[in-house]
């Protein structure tokens, strides 16, 4: 049965953060009915609102994986309607015909195998991917040094809310935004280097510090 994952071998892909890599399988149960089966995803599966491990859905209900609510109708195949039938009223019987004649057809494409379906989340996250790729951090990392020399409290604290988005930006990208280094050597500088400092000051009475100055004098 198709198991719904963020990668490959998932027979049907749908590239974003809030899925697991085997998040879900669904199986057809006939109609538009389905069994929709959580494969002990991180976020969990949701069905109009609920949390389940295995319940009977259709296409049509409201289903998130996490926080990403996914139209089911845009990755699952939905079989055809049947045709109606035409009833035909009993009549004379007709002439038979001569074989129209055939006229030569170049050889039929063969068909590919066709691998995994790799579906997207939508136009939203694809854009949000777009927009973060482009995001810098640079201004905020100058933004963040010159809170420092105002106020330690205010850099450290708005020092931590940049690195953190620039950290969400690596995650969603794959790639460390322009600026992270630079928040990230003054959150060692500025933060973690004082603060070990401060212990060492602590602990020891002062007498580490103190021949750490001094041999650095």
């Amino acid at each position: 049965m198709p198991i719904i994952g963020r990668e490959p071998p998932a027979d049907i892909v749908i590239a974003a953060p809030q899925v697991s890599a085997r998040h879900a399988e669904i199986q057809p149960l006939g109609g538009d009915l389905y069994r929709l089966i959580d494969l002990g995803s991180t976020n969990g599966t949701f069905v109009n609102g609920q949390r389940i491990q295995s319940a009977q859905v259709r296409l049509s209900d409201a289903v998130r994986f996490g926080s990403l609510a996914v139209d089911l109708r845009l990755y699952v195949p939905q079989a055809p309607p049947p045709l109606p039938a035409t009833h035909l009223s009993a009549g004379p019987p007709l002439p038979a015909r001569a074989p129209a004649p055939v006229a030569a057809s170049s050889p039929p494409t063969p068909v590919q195998a066709r691998g995994p379906v790799v579906a997207s989340p939508g136009l939203g996250t694809d854009l949000a991917v777009a927009l973060a790729a482009q995001k810098s951090f640079t201004g905020n990392a100058f933004f963040t040094w010159v809170l420092y020399w105002f106020g330690w409290l205010p850099g450290v604290i708005m020092n931590f809310v940049y690195l953190n988005e620039a950290k969400g930006v690596q995650k969603l990208t794959g790639q460390s935004p322009p600026g992270m280094g630079c928040l990230t050597l003054l959150i060692i500088t500025h933060f973690w280097i004082p603060l070990i400092l401060i212990a060492l000051l602590v602990l020891t009475g002062g007498a580490i510090v103190s021949s750490l100055l001094a041999g650095l004098s």
